[in-house]
């Protein structure tokens, strides 16, 4: 049942990973903006990038990965998006938090890891949010 599940996912998982690309490529730059040069403290920092990522994520998500139903506004899709996908990235800032702060891991690798350990969770939900 699991390969059923993945296969039938598969393209949309890729084309979600896609969209999720650009936001990603500007996460990066704009986090080490914010603590390198304007030394913001790294969590709050990270909070902001990730609040930028979810609304980039929204529009590209529904322009190139999921066809929506018709059953709901887009005004009622962000706002469902936007609460689940803060649901998972306090929890995305909660990892990062342990990671750099109790562990000491650099800061950019554990962004990295907090990208794949959420992305399948975050692929449900949206699957969920846009298609009803």
């Amino acid at each position: 049942q699991l390969s059923y599940i993945f296969r039938a996912n598969s393209g949309k998982f890729i084309r979600f990973l896609a969209a999720g690309l650009p936001s990603f490529l500007l996460a990066i730059p704009l986090n080490i903006l914010l603590v390198e040069l304007i030394r913001m403290p790294k969590v709050p920092a990270y909070c902001l990038v990730l609040l930028m990522q979810i609304t980039i994520n929204f529009f590209m998500l529904r322009k190139f990965t999921f066809s929506e139903s018709t059953a709901s506004s887009v005004k009622r899709k962000f706002s469902l998006f936007m609460s689940g996908i803060i649901v998972f990235r306090v929890l995305d800032a909660l990892l990062y938090a342990f990671l750099v702060q109790t562990l000491g891991l650099y800061y950019l690798i554990a962004q990295l890891l907090n990208v794949g350990s959420f992305s399948i969770a975050k692929y449900f939900y949206s699957k969920a949010v846009f298609e009803g």
